[in-house]
């Protein structure tokens, strides 16, 4: 029984030993590539917001009337807005965290980047107003039962096909694939659906709030972080509060991205992963910046928080 028990603790100590080996060399490997990884992270946050922007353009066509204001501008291009202005966040942060040395670090670049954070959370106000607005639209029903024989009675008037989350112009090369009972027609535009289409609608209404508010979270959370740590801080209750928040806000996060993939837009759920692993990036940076600071015990708030800059 002795040796039995001694042997099984000797597997149990190889393999946790294993396990660590294992785990330092991924983050050795990752610490030797992590300019390359930052820089295919930040390329495919691009290549998304070219996506989102095209899409964008696509959904304008069928949403926004012929006369239209620039608020009415503003909500058809909601996505790509909050897209840019996320953009803008994570290039302001990985300034502060990792690209500008202290010695380059100044009043310019302080003002500056203030400057551009200011205008990103003001573009997500608006975003934030747009979802909440489409929310309660949603609620309002503006569909109503459509009198016709099928989708092929509006085809080449300029209707368009609302899917799930998608436009497609209603045409007579399109029609025969579209439902041909339950229609249901837009009171504002010219959009045809069905049940399914407004059920969908209504659903990821309430995700894309959901949504943009766990962001908002994370945002507050990497916020809070950067203040504590640049008064050497960086166990205060209110910053280990926000970082239990934060993961709660990527547990969200992940449940959605199962969501857009389930509702059979694997893109949406794609973009989640990339834009998870861009914030992983910087806070990256801020832990670099803290063992560094625990290294020296001598707090920076003089410049930016610095993971790796020279």
């Amino acid at each position: 029984m002795t040796t039995g028990v001694k042997n099984n603790k000797d597997i149990r100590m190889y393999q946790t030993e294993t396990q660590a080996v294992s785990l330092t060399s991924m983050r050795n490997w990752a610490l030797k590539h992590y300019n390359t990884i930052k820089l295919t992270i930040y390329g495919l946050l691009l290549i998304n917001f070219s996506i989102y922007i095209y899409q964008d353009i696509q959904n304008a066509k069928a949403t926004l009337p012929a006369e239209h204001s620039f608020l009415d501008l503003m909500s058809a291009f909601t996505t790509s807005i909050d897209y840019f202005a996320w953009l803008l966040l994570i290039i302001v942060f990985e300034l502060e965290t990792y690209s500008i040395s202290d010695e380059t670090w100044n009043k310019q670049w302080a003002w500056g980047l203030r400057a551009i954070r200011v205008f990103a959370y003001a573009s997500l106000g608006h975003t934030l107003f747009s979802y909440s607005n489409a929310l309660a639209d949603s609620y309002q029903v503006p569909f109503k039962m459509a009198e016709s024989l099928g989708a092929c009675d509006f085809a080449d008037q300029g209707y368009w096909w609302l899917g799930i989350l998608t436009y497609e112009p209603i045409t007579f090369e399109t029609c025969n694939t579209m439902p041909t009972t339950n229609l249901w027609q837009s009171s504002v535009d010219g959009v045809l659906t069905n049940e399914n289409g407004i059920f969908w609608e209504h659903i990821f209404a309430h995700i894309d709030l959901l949504e943009i508010t766990s962001w908002l979270v994370i945002m507050g959370a990497i916020e809070v972080n950067v203040a504590f740590a640049m008064k050497n801080q960086t166990n205060h209750p209110a910053a280990r509060t926000m970082r239990i928040m934060s993961h709660i806000a990527y547990s969200l996060i992940v449940l959605f991205s199962i969501a857009w993939i389930w509702a059979g837009q694997p893109v949406y759920a794609w973009d989640e992963f990339v834009w998870i692993a861009g914030f992983a990036v910087i806070e990256m940076n801020i832990s670099e910046w803290k063992e560094e600071i625990s290294e020296n015990q001598l707090p920076n708030s003089n410049g930016p928080i610095n993971g790796g800059a020279t």
